[in-house]
């Protein structure tokens, strides 16, 4: 009897709450309005239920999107880093073309100087039979350190170029390119 004692004071704070008098009330009287309250609770619950329904279709339709975004940012990044792989690609070529180049034309005026044997051209364009070909090949070989260096910043690349002192006191300037990723 305990469980209907308290169903029983549940009502009577229910009617309380709704300003209603509980003594006056017969139960004629107080069965409009608890089916009123049964028949709002229904309803209320019925409409949260079409909200969780409605909250879970959206919530499934957002995951949705946010996978077909993150698959867009994927596929954007990998055809981004296959550009720039391509690109570092070409920049190796043409820094290896350059350098092959280089090296190519430092033999060029090594095989010239062998063949002139103690004539060379001062940067005034004067022979001079005094000049040895290392001291020559100084200007020519700074010339073509800055030719690499320029090719190294224009690339955005890291160049390392160095004078070396031999016995005779003649500089020679050899370069080093750092590729750097």
């Amino acid at each position: 009897m305990a469980s209907g004692d308290d169903e029983r004071l549940a009502l009577s704070n229910r009617f309380l709450q709704e300003g209603l008098d509980v003594t006056v009330l017969t139960d004629g009287q107080k069965l409009p309005h608890c089916w009123r309250w049964l028949v709002d609770a229904e309803t209320n619950c019925q409409s949260l239920r079409r909200q969780i329904d409605k909250l879970h279709r959206q919530h499934e339709q957002d995951l949705k999107e946010v996978e077909e975004y993150l698959e867009h940012v994927w596929k954007l990044s990998n055809d981004r880093l296959q550009q720039l792989d391509t690109e570092n690609k070409s920049l190796k070529k043409q820094i290896l073309a350059y350098k092959t180049n280089n090296n190519n034309n430092n033999n060029k005026i090594i095989d010239n100087n062998d063949n002139n044997k103690g004539q060379s051209y001062l940067s005034n364009g004067s022979l001079s039979s005094s000049s040895s070909p290392s001291s020559m090949m100084a200007p020519v070989v700074k010339q073509n350190n800055n030719n690499i260096d320029n090719l190294c910043d224009s690339l955005k690349l890291k160049s390392n170029t160095t004078t070396i002192n031999n016995n005779n006191n003649n500089s020679k300037t050899s370069s080093k390119l750092i590729i750097q990723k």
